[in-house]
């Protein structure tokens, strides 16, 4: 059912089409076959799929590994209000994957995340205060803020 729903373009049916054949949950696993139709899902503006591609290129997962392309997709769900894309961009700034290291965005990043109930974000947010300087949480507090009066969008253009 799913198959025909995601074929007559139903974004949550090609979203959960791609994770059974990511998983290999009653389908041959296949990264081809999950990336193709996350990525239709993706294009019809559903974030959840968004963040997915994003995890699929920062693995290598049926796509050749590339953290810009990762970030790109975790942005368009983090512009969303999505606390996991908001997750990937604290990775991605933390670890410089596809865009420059920077602790301070990184921090707002998990700050944002774990705002939106992603709870995996509360424990990195704690490390990177451990590694900053009180002036540095303090900026990254006040984008986090700035971010949120954006509605997320353009989130990394004011620092």
């Amino acid at each position: 059912w799913y198959t025909l729903a995601a074929e007559q373009g139903h974004s949550k049916a090609q979203h959960n089409l791609a994770s059974m054949y990511r998983r290999g949950e009653g389908v041959p696993q296949s990264y081809e076959i999950a990336i193709k139709w996350y990525k239709r899902a993706a294009a019809q503006g559903l974030d959840s799929s968004q963040y997915n591609v994003g995890v699929m290129y920062e693995r290598g997962d049926g796509v050749t590994q590339n953290y810009k392309t990762a970030v790109e997709w975790y942005t368009l769900a983090a512009e969303q209000g999505d606390g996991s894309g908001m997750l990937g961009l604290g990775d991605a700034y933390r670890m410089g994957w596809g865009v420059p290291k920077n602790i301070i965005y990184a921090h707002m990043w998990y700050n944002l995340s774990s705002g939106q109930g992603q709870f995996l974000a509360d424990s990195d947010l704690d490390k990177m205060a451990e590694r900053m300087t009180a002036e540095e949480i303090t900026t990254a507090e006040q984008l986090a803020v700035e971010c949120i009066a954006k509605e997320y969008k353009g989130c990394m253009s004011s620092y």
